[in-house]
């Protein structure tokens, strides 16, 4: 299984109706160590539909070090 790092990611809304990411969601991740699954950096969508990451590398780090992928 492939998994986006973009379909693990929180967000929220602000005040005005702005969207804002607020993390990566790790809740589920315990899963990764039951099933193979590979994790993608969501390159495309990010630069699709944000025209750039909203996270920054030591977040996406942080998330490819919090469980076993493949």
């Amino acid at each position: 299984m492939l998994i986006s790092a973009n379909a693990l990611s929180r967000w929220r809304t602000d005040i005005i109706g702005l969207r804002q990411w607020t993390g990566f969601e790790n809740r589920w991740l315990h899963l990764v160590r039951q099933h193979p699954v590979a994790l993608d950096s969501a390159g495309f969508v990010a630069a699709s539909r944000y025209n750039g990451f909203p996270w920054d590398v030591d977040d996406y780090l942080d998330l490819a070090a919090s469980a076993p992928w493949l």
